[in-house]
Parts: structure tokens; C-alpha cells; sequence
């Protein structure tokens, strides 16, 4: 029997964070694009929700806990 193949597919997501007119941006710390700025996000695991995957992203670089 063949073995199951999987595409991999690399989405992400990416939060834009504002408060008090100001937007929320990290400091890359790995390639590409290593030491520019950009907003929080990652990759979407296999099968995961966009929603939880922007919300586990944003509490894994930042902290922060998205509310809806």
C-alpha cells in the first residue's frame, strides 16, 4: 500500500495589534529576514482553525491574549 502524501502548504497568519493609534510590531530573531520588524504571526499547524492558529500565535510571541 502507498503511503499517504501530504502537500505542505506553508500559510501563516499575522495580527495587526493597535492601541492608542500606535501598532505592535516584534523583531525577527531567525531567518529570513532576520533583525527587520514585523507583526506577530506564524505558521498555521496542519488541520488547525486560522482563528486559533492567529490566536496561539499572538500569545506565543507577545504574551498578549486575543479577545474577540
Amino acid at each position: 500500500m502507498k503511503k499517504e502524501e501530504h502537500i505542505c502548504v506553508k500559510a501563516t497568519v499575522g495580527a495587526l495589534i493597535e492601541k492608542d493609534g500606535k501598532l505592535l510590531l516584534e523583531k525577527r530573531n531567525n531567518k529570513p529576514f532576520f533583525e527587520h520588524w514585523c507583526i506577530p504571526g506564524g505558521h498555521i499547524d496542519y488541520g488547525e482553525p486560522v482563528e486559533k492558529a492567529l490566536v496561539r500565535e499572538v500569545r506565543e510571541e507577545t504574551g498578549l491574549q486575543v479577545i474577540n
